[in-house]
């Protein structure tokens, strides 16, 4: 028995109707304006898409991501802290910001999880996991008697 013995049916996105008129269009296309104007092929449909794609992506991330000045406004707080900690010799002599940066990207990917649900049952409460992943990070940077 292969892996694929069973496959799982998948939802059908698009009806034949949209397949004829894109169709359609890509013949028009082609006997219009040469076969250029189907991207150059494959590939060039593939990086049409690509390009689409992340574009699609960024021009969305833009509706739902904090200002800079948002997002600075939060790290800000957490980089003087850093400062006095490293000044009053708690935490390795090094640029505060590449500290700050850990610790902020840290709590960010332990709130990620959480709020997509990814944190796995026996990685224990989210609490638990946040505090445990704060203090392995700073753990990392705290000088070595």
């Amino acid at each position: 028995m292969t892996a694929y013995a069973c496959p799982v049916a998948r939802p059908k996105l698009h009806d034949d109707a949209l397949r004829v008129r894109l169709l359609d269009t890509a013949a028009s296309l082609l006997t219009f304006e040469g076969p250029d104007a189907l991207f150059g092929g494959k590939p060039g449909i593939l990086q049409g898409l690509f390009i689409e794609a992340f574009t699609r992506f960024a021009a969305e991330l833009d509706t739902v991501i904090p200002s800079y000045a948002h997002a600075k406004a939060t790290f800000t707080p957490l980089l003087d802290t850093v400062r006095r900690a490293v000044a009053a010799g708690l935490l390795r002599e090094t640029n505060p910001y590449l500290i700050a940066t850990t610790l902020w990207a840290t709590v960010h990917g332990v709130v990620s999880l959480e709020l997509g649900r990814a944190v796995p049952e026996r990685a224990g409460d989210p609490a638990g996991l946040f505090e445990a992943a704060i203090r392995a990070t700073l753990d990392g940077w705290r000088l070595r008697p």
